[in-house]
């Protein structure tokens, strides 16, 4: 179970190719997470899902900007969930920089005008009539350790599925960890070239300690739910053995011996807006 309270402390010529490449120096480097998990009010998840879509989305869509915010997206959680889940959805706020995700003093313009215009007066009156329906539980902060090509074709859409593991590193293994995950990266590259996965991130989460329940997240997209347990060969050892002969089984067990699966949830992107 998370736990509940706040830790902010620490994404067929010459001219098609030119094209392309534009469109893909265009994507932001999304190096900075705050991630929200909320819960729902009981047997209140479609409605409250429906009520964010109607009345949060259009608010998001407006506060986006350079320099700011550049995607919001929402996911439902599908595996686990249950009345002891301790949320049942997860917003993502995507940012180039830290200093990108500095509050600001007052609501911006923008923004009040979004929700006057869905006929809420004052933010606290949307707040009001979400929490209703369904509250936050808590929240995180989480900066881009390495990951997969950002390209326009690995981009997460709405329905895409997105499978969260939660990670724990022994103590002092942290960078063993991280050395290790970077090392293995061309066997997740290699499936997304496969079109078996879509795009791979590893997170730290900033300002976690020894205490923490867990201070690295990763993500693993697919384009549709059954890519998720695909029996297909070849297998992720067989790519691992196929890349770096006789050393897969050394790279597997570096990564299992310097951290452990905390969590993992499989959940779909029901929401998502961008610049």
């Amino acid at each position: 179970m998370f736990k509940r309270r706040l830790s902010v402390r620490f994404a067929a010529g010459f001219l098609l190719l030119a094209g392309a490449t534009a469109v893909m120096a265009q994507q932001p480097n999304l190096d900075f997470y705050r991630i929200t998990f909320t819960k729902s009010k009981p047997n209140k998840a479609t409605e409250y899902e429906a009520f964010l879509k109607q009345n949060l989305l259009p608010v998001e869509q407006a506060a986006i900007h350079p320099g700011g915010m550049r995607v919001w997206a929402l996911n439902r959680v599908w595996v686990p969930t249950g009345a002891e889940a301790d949320h049942n959805f997860i917003q993502i706020f995507a940012y180039e920089k830290w200093a990108d995700m500095e509050p600001a003093a007052d609501t911006p313009a923008p923004i009040l005008a979004a929700f006057k215009k869905l006929g809420f007066a004052t933010p606290a009156a949307y707040t009001e009539k979400a929490s209703a329906l369904g509250e936050s539980v808590n929240s995180r902060i989480i900066h881009r350790v390495a990951g997969s090509e950002r390209t326009p074709q690995a981009t997460p859409k709405v329905d895409d599925w997105v499978v969260i593991n939660y990670l724990k590193t022994d103590p002092g293994k942290a960078q063993t960890f991280v050395n290790a995950w970077k090392a293995s990266l061309p066997v997740s590259e290699e499936l997304i070239k496969q079109g078996r996965e879509k795009f791979v991130s590893l997170w730290a989460v900033m300002g976690s300690g020894e205490a923490d329940e867990f201070n690295f997240i990763r993500f693993l997209g697919y384009s549709s739910f059954k890519d998720i347990s695909n029996p297909d060969v070849p297998t992720r050892a067989d790519i691992a053995e196929k890349l770096f002969p006789g050393k897969g089984q050394q790279m597997d067990t570096d990564l299992s011996s310097s951290r452990h699966l905390v969590r993992q949830e499989i959940v779909r992107i029901r929401l998502r807006t961008e610049q």
